[in-house]
């Protein structure tokens, strides 16, 4: 995804920051504290003013908090018995993201958030499964695009090294969701595109039923 969004989108290297099996720490020292501080953040040190535009690109596990009904993206070093001290709010990102930039904010989810992964459950000795939009409390403007709705787990797609879910969303981004041949993909195209390519293969490629739940200005 690093090399596509350099390569495919144009964006230079210097603004791109890669980080692989954060910790919550490093959560809150690139987004800010999730109690909404965000001057001594990492992304706020590297945004030159207010008007630029963030993309965020989170793959790896979400859960829900069957008591508080918020999702949570995991850290490595997350407790799924103790998510609110241990993970990193979905909202809490989103406001936060928001504090730190007036311009356009997308945020890209290769997760699900309904507690169960590929292999199983996610660990835990809380029962059922609570299902929580992924979209909720966040601040108006914010394109969010997750790889599946709520109840549904992510699939891999094995043959090709990849989420099936970033898989498709890289294909439409590189042209192949222009429906109408006029050069450009806008967000209502993307999001038909997506959503039925994952939706027609997730069945054949992965464990389970799939359709992406995407939020963009169209």
């Amino acid at each position: 995804m690093k090399e596509y969004i350099m390569r495919r989108m144009g964006v230079l290297p210097e603004n791109v920051i890669m980080m692989n099996n954060l910790t919550l720490s490093q959560f809150q020292s690139l987004f800010g504290v999730q109690g909404g501080d965000v001057k001594s953040s990492r992304l706020n040190r590297r945004l030159p003013d207010r008007d630029w535009d963030v993309i965020v690109y989170f793959s790896g596990h979400g859960a829900t908090d069957a008591n508080e009904r918020s999702g949570y993206l995991l850290p490595v070093d997350a407790d799924p018995d103790y998510l609110s001290s241990t993970a990193y709010r979905l909202d809490a990102l989103y406001r936060n993201l928001r504090q730190l930039t007036d311009g356009k904010i997308t945020v890209i989810l290769e997760s699900c958030f309904s507690g169960r992964t590929l292999k199983g459950q996610i660990g835990g000795k809380t029962s059922g499964v609570v299902i929580v939009d992924p979209r909720a409390n966040a601040p108006a403007g914010i394109d969010i695009l997750a790889a599946a709705h709520s109840d549904q787990v992510a699939n891999w797609y094995e043959e090709q090294q990849h989420g099936l879910f970033t898989y498709y969303l890289m294909r439409a981004l590189r042209g192949e969701a222009d429906a109408n041949g006029d050069g450009k993909v806008t967000g209502a195209e993307l999001k038909d595109y997506v959503t039925r390519e994952v939706s027609r293969l997730s069945d054949r490629v992965g464990v389970a039923y799939q359709e992406p739940d995407i939020t963009v200005a169209p």
